[in-house]
């Protein structure tokens, strides 16, 4: 009887073993270790947030970049409008010349507004004043970091009504350029923040991970060692059977 005892528990173990040796887990299900595979799976949630966290803070980085990119066209605008500025200043210019050079200017006021109105990323408008305090979830929880994008709208810049055929004053347009060079310094400084961030996201989650780990996965060679232990018993308990059967004939062979 003890033979057999000890013969069922060691099978089970070695089906156990066996499981754990081919999943590489310490624990397969809730009955092999259910407080572990509590932890393990809180564990799991957590490291999924870290990774969703990463995943967004990556788009807002690429959005972040699309609003730059536009603010830097809106910039080369505002430049090439300075330029024209000046050159309306000069007095040797006749009238039909300041014009022609009005002209050009409504025409970079026209890109400015297109670009402020149709710049957009996943259909989100960027640049255009209704970005504000856009929430981005970086880490596990829905909490994280906020951003606004500022308005680059002609009325915002202060150059809607500007030209130069009549009395104008250059340094609203140099009022401008230092707000779009404001915004492209915010717009960085948030980025290179959320770069940060996912730095740190990666840290964590490799810690996570790590100590997950040390929760459910197997110890490989103590587990091969215990396994050769229940071999071993497993052979002791074959040949305790034949010892069994040999003795029970060598009883009925007395008795005939």
């Amino acid at each position: 009887m003890a033979i057999g005892g000890i013969g069922y528990n060691n099978s089970l173990n070695m089906m156990k073993l066996y499981s754990q040796l081919t999943s590489g887990k310490r624990i397969n299900s809730a009955s092999d270790d259910p407080a572990g595979l509590a932890i393990a799976n809180k564990m799991q949630a957590i490291e999924a947030g870290y990774d969703k966290g990463t995943s967004n803070i990556e788009s807002m980085v690429d959005l972040a970049d699309t609003a730059e990119g536009a603010l830097s066209s809106i910039n080369d605008n505002l430049q090439r409008m300075r330029e024209l500025s000046i050159q309306a200043s000069n007095g040797v210019l006749a009238a039909e010349d300041k014009v022609a050079i009005q002209s050009e200017i409504d025409s970079l006021k026209d890109q400015i507004r297109d670009v402020a109105k149709d710049t957009q990323f996943n259909t989100i408008k960027l640049i255009d004043g209704s970005f504000t305090d856009k929430n981005i979830a970086t880490g596990p929880s829905s909490q994280g970091t906020k951003m606004t994008i500022e308005d680059a709208s002609l009325y915002a810049l202060g150059i809607k009504d500007f030209d130069v055929t009549g009395s104008f004053d250059i340094s609203q347009i140099d009022d401008a350029i230092s707000k779009v060079n404001e915004a492209r310094s915010d717009i960085g400084a948030k980025t290179n923040a959320l770069e940060s961030n996912i730095k740190s996201n990666q840290i964590a989650l490799e810690n996570q991970v790590a100590s997950r780990s040390r929760i459910e996965d197997l110890d490989i060679a103590r587990a091969i060692t215990q396994l050769n232990t229940n071999n071993v018993l497993s052979q002791y308990e074959i040949f305790g059977q034949k010892m069994q059967v040999n003795q029970f004939q060598n009883s009925m062979n007395i008795l005939l």
